[in-house]
């Protein structure tokens, strides 16, 4: 999103035309508007962007294209939508069931929207409402989910607030095994946050910092007045192990984060259970290491700490 963001912007700077690419949808976006009619059918409602015959909203007239709502595109992987029957917000992720994931992905996710898992307040797996089955093509299937957001956007601003996050990213790392499933790619980008609280006006979902008509700018409250929940997300490399088998060993490992120790050699076998307990305590100081939100809400002075040490050990 940053890097759309920075892209829109420079664009603002120097295009006074009212004729630009973004009148033309791209391959990715064709996807969803030829799926729109059905979408529709299915209780899902995709913005004017993506229903067949879009026009764009600024042609003939002055209007620039970035100051039109349907000027802007956002993540076509997965594509925001809006629930028919209670106006919810929803997210469509697109996933290929034949790839070596897909199918395990799906099992995964399904088993903790179950509804003895979904009532438990420790589960901090995204929740998916349901999977669609895409029409003429029995590879692909489309997992709806809530619409959420970068779990540092707007930034974490306080030592309570930084606390609470990472209590409930423990928490449901823990509450996964307990069941007995490794993530195996805990990182940044795989944690996203349900934005409600902090948003009683919601903002447009391909340019997050604006109202949904183009308005305006849109507001925010604070996550310690708002406190929000934060999810997993991306279990596309997640394996759920027999409770009583023997103890579990893993060589295939493609992970977002490289500097977990055991991921160094990746042709030795090791235990997933151990890692995501013991070295997702590394993984949370390269998050501190980051500078996202250390010098803000929490000093810099905590990599000395035992943050530091974690990471060293």
């Amino acid at each position: 999103m940053a890097e759309i963001k920075t892209t829109v912007k420079s664009q603002r700077d120097d295009v006074s035309s009212t004729v630009h690419p973004a009148h033309e949808l791209d391959s990715e976006e064709r996807f969803w508007r030829d799926l729109q009619p059905w979408l529709e059918k299915c209780g899902y409602l995709l913005r004017p962007r993506y229903h067949p015959g879009w026009v764009a909203s600024w042609v003939g007239t002055k209007k620039k294209w970035y100051d039109c709502e349907d000027g802007h595109t956002g993540n076509t992987l997965v594509l925001d939508a809006i629930r028919v029957s209670d106006g919810t917000a929803v997210g469509l992720k697109q996933l290929e069931v034949g790839q070596e994931h897909g199918s395990n992905e799906i099992d995964i996710v399904l088993f903790f929207s179950s509804e003895t898992l979904a009532k438990d307040t420790r589960n901090h797996c995204v929740p998916i409402y349901e999977v669609l089955q895409v029409p003429d093509n029995d590879n692909m299937r489309i997992l709806v989910m809530p619409l959420l957001r970068d779990y540092n956007d707007p930034q974490i601003q306080t030592v309570g607030e930084a606390v609470e996050f990472f209590h409930q990213m423990f928490e449901g790392l823990y509450f996964m095994h307990e069941n007995h499933i490794a993530h195996r790619d805990c990182h940044s980008l795989n944690i996203m946050m349900d934005p409600k609280p902090l948003y009683p006006i919601m903002y447009h979902p391909a340019e997050d910092d604006m109202k949904q008509d183009f308005s305006g700018r849109v507001k925010h409250l604070t996550r310690t007045a708002h406190p929000v929940k934060y999810y997993w997300i991306d279990f596309g490399l997640s394996r759920k192990y027999d409770p009583d088998g023997p103890p579990p060993l893993e060589t295939d490992f493609i992970s977002g984060d490289k500097t977990i120790p055991e991921f160094q050699g990746q042709d030795k076998a090791y235990d997933p259970f151990p890692t995501i307990q013991g070295d997702d305590l590394r993984w949370t100081s390269s998050l501190l290491d980051s500078r996202r939100f250390v010098p803000r809400c929490l000093g810099q002075r905590l990599e000395e700490g035992w943050f530091y040490t974690m990471k060293k050990a």
